[in-house]
């Protein structure tokens, strides 16, 4: 039940992650796949973690669909977070 947020979330965070992948396809060269797909996947786990995480410590005082919520927020929050570090890591890690 505490995943139900990411559940929930989960199709607008395929396409966030359809559109990073994309991107970074336009502009990558042949071997340099491996970090943007290192960046999907700790997307995905950290928005599972933040998931969890705010499912456990959402405060029961604003009622019981708050829980949910939250989880949902704070998903797309670590998720967005992750991907927007990979993004200006990958406009702005290689200059020579």
């Amino acid at each position: 039940m505490s995943l139900l947020g990411v559940l929930l979330i989960a199709p607008w965070l395929a396409v966030l992650g359809w559109a990073y992948w994309a991107r970074a396809r336009r502009y990558a060269v042949a071997g340099s796949r491996w970090p943007d797909a290192a960046a999907l996947a700790l997307a995905a786990i950290v928005a599972v973690a933040f998931s969890l995480t705010a499912f456990a410590d959402a405060a029961p005082l604003y009622g019981p669909m708050w829980k949910f919520i939250f989880a949902a927020l704070a998903a797309y929050g670590g998720f967005v977070g992750v991907l927007l570090m990979a993004l200006l890591a990958r406009r702005f890690g290689r200059r020579s």
